[in-house]
């Protein structure tokens, strides 16, 4: 057993259970908070090559991975340790929610974030370019034609998206940290599946302010030739379009245009399995998108993302995890 030291000793800071109370107030996850101490404090610099985190753990000798590894009982050896326990969980999860690179992402379709204290948020609009607005010569003293920028009509309401996980203390202690992981790694996986189906949500029907996708049916209803894929791109001027989302049915005959085979773009796939990209497009797959449609973004003007300050997963995993040192300290 390797020689446990104190997070005092390896960071020049005490772990304690507030802190994630403290990160929550700058709105920055456990481990980046324990790492800017650390940082702070001198006891590591920006070229090192473990996290604050990853240190911690083998100060705990805590082993989280290959054939030595150990159980999440491992978690509860020491009594800074248990401290980690949360934030081991949200790094999980948050691993399997970037699983798939061929799958749409709610990321995909966010252009803006940031968090407000409050649960309700009133978003601002820009008057449509008509033209009224457009640049023109005035007579001296004449007022130029101009943009109006004003609150929009509805407020939105953030609403909460999360999973529960069910697990007794006794169960999950005797499991080895790998296996715990993996399975975590799918509740982030199917977690970011169903963000993405919000974001999708709001990208085709608006968010409640007369704001829907702009439709363009293709030229023989049921039948996607490669000139619809053209008439379909132009339509986004002055925008350029950066992603399409669809289902695997479509991206299936995307791949088989014959057009882009001639074009050199379908020999890549055979070869890689990396898709093809029409029209300088990445193309990714979503069943929240209905049948016989394509979900087109210009990812620079694309949804924003309002999150309800200290709300994501810190809060709930180390109210779970507490509740087991609680228990068991």
């Amino acid at each position: 057993m390797s020689e446990v030291k104190t997070a005092q000793e390896l960071l020049g800071v005490p772990l304690e259970k507030g802190m994630y109370e403290e990160a929550r107030g700058q709105n920055v996850p456990f481990s980046e908070f324990i790492h800017n101490l650390a940082l702070d404090k001198g006891t590591i610099t920006p070229d090192d090559k473990f996290h604050a985190f990853e240190r911690l753990l083998k100060a705990f000798d805590i082993r989280v991975s290959g054939p030595t590894a150990h159980t999440v009982n491992s978690f509860y050896k020491v009594e800074e340790s248990p401290v980690l326990f949360p934030e081991w969980i949200n790094r999980q999860v948050k691993i399997g929610m970037l699983i798939g690179k061929n799958t749409a992402h709610m990321e995909d379709l966010v252009s803006t974030e940031f968090s407000i204290d409050s649960n309700v948020y009133k978003d601002i609009s820009l008057d449509p370019v008509t033209q009224a607005t457009r640049m023109k010569r005035v007579a001296e003293y004449a007022e130029f034609p101009g943009f109006k920028i004003t609150h929009k009509e509805k407020a939105i309401t953030i609403r909460k998206i999360g999973q529960a996980l069910d697990i007794s203390y006794e169960v999950l202690r005797r499991i080895k940290i790998p296996l715990v992981a993996q399975h975590l790694q799918m509740v982030g996986l199917h977690l970011a599946a169903d963000m993405a189906t919000e974001a999708i949500r709001v990208a085709i029907n608006g968010d409640g302010n007369m704001n829907p996708a702009i439709t363009t049916a293709v030229a023989t209803p049921g039948t996607l030739l490669f000139a619809d894929l053209i008439d379909w791109t132009l339509e986004f001027d002055p925008h350029d379009s950066s992603l399409w989302i669809m289902s695997k049915a479509l991206i299936g005959k995307c791949l088989r245009m014959e057009e882009f085979h001639k074009a050199g773009m379908g020999s890549t796939f055979p070869r890689t399995g990396e898709w093809i990209t029409p029209f300088g497009n990445v193309m990714k797959r979503h069943t929240a998108v209905t049948a016989g449609h394509i979900l087109g973004c210009d990812q620079d003007f694309g949804l924003e993302k309002i999150t309800e300050a200290g709300s994501e997963l810190t809060e709930s995993t180390y109210r779970s995890a507490l509740q087991t040192w609680r228990r068991n300290g």
